[in-house]
């Protein structure tokens, strides 16, 4: 039942993608555009806002816009590099979201083809932060009691991840102790 909740969780945001902000930075003068109450207008080149991805996906393809995604790219490597020198038996705290934000980043590189070198070697880094924390989740799941401060620590897929982890665990004892 956790394991579905997991991926019914991913499969749920996927449909949302199109819909979530980002970051552009105007190339070229905008035409007067109106979106539901918001309009976009009297932005000039080089001008920095968040719109809605479908919007952004149009406006970049039509040469106004490049969707910014650098800052994001910063904050996912500085969590990663954090994970990395915290110790092996604890956890790192990251936001909740990081990784409807690593699958959204991706997604928005696998738009692009000219970015399949860049989007290969993100899913490698992001592999290196899964595995890290996944290593120290999977040692943590055999204790007997999940604390409070660790999950504090971890996000809600982890969480998932680790109940099933532990109930795997329980399992497997069972059947081997004769219980």
């Amino acid at each position: 039942m956790i394991e579905n909740n997991l991926y019914k969780t991913i499969e749920e945001l996927e449909t949302i993608y199109p819909f979530l902000n980002v970051k552009i930075e105007i190339k070229k003068e905008l035409p007067d555009i109106q979106y539901d109450s918001d309009r976009f207008q009297d932005y000039k080149i080089g001008d920095k806002l968040e719109i809605p991805l479908w919007i952004a996906e149009e406006l970049e393809e039509t040469g106004y816009c490049h969707i910014d995604t650098e800052e994001f790219k910063q904050y996912l490597f500085k969590t990663l590099n954090t994970e990395k020198i915290q110790e092996y038996n604890k956890l790192s705290r990251i936001n909740n979201d990081i990784y409807k934000k690593i699958r959204f980043y991706l997604y928005l590189l696998s738009l692009d083809p000219d970015k399949k070198e860049e989007l290969e070697s993100m899913r490698n880094s992001f592999r290196k932060l899964i595995n890290i924390r996944t290593g120290k989740i999977i040692s943590f799941a055999n204790s007997p009691d999940i604390t409070i401060t660790l999950e504090k620590s971890i996000t809600e897929e982890e969480y998932n991840f680790l109940k099933m982890i532990n109930n795997l665990t329980k399992k497997w004892k069972s059947v081997i102790l004769g219980e």
